[in-house]
């Protein structure tokens, strides 16, 4: 049995969905709007993991699989130079 996905609280607004690499001719990372408020409350504002997975009506666990993937993407883009889209 599927477990259902829980809907997600997302407070923050994106000011650019996209952030260009000039001349990258590689495809672009891809951040889910699950990944960009993760990231948001986390590093930005500095919210405990515990703390954030409630803000966002989410588990720890499941809150710590978002953050590491969009950490990695994060990592990828700024690595090898490719441009990142929030969606």
């Amino acid at each position: 049995m599927i477990a259902q996905r829980v809907k997600r609280i997302i407070k923050g607004k994106v000011s650019a969905g996209f952030f260009e690499v000039k001349n990258s001719k590689k495809d672009p990372v891809v951040l889910s709007c699950d990944e960009f408020e993760a990231i948001r409350i986390v590093e930005k504002q500095g919210m405990k993991l515990q703390d954030a997975s409630s803000k966002m009506g989410i588990s720890k666990s499941t809150m710590h699989r978002i953050l590491k993937s969009a950490r990695g993407k994060l990592a990828d883009a700024i690595v090898d130079g490719r441009s990142i889209k929030i969606d």
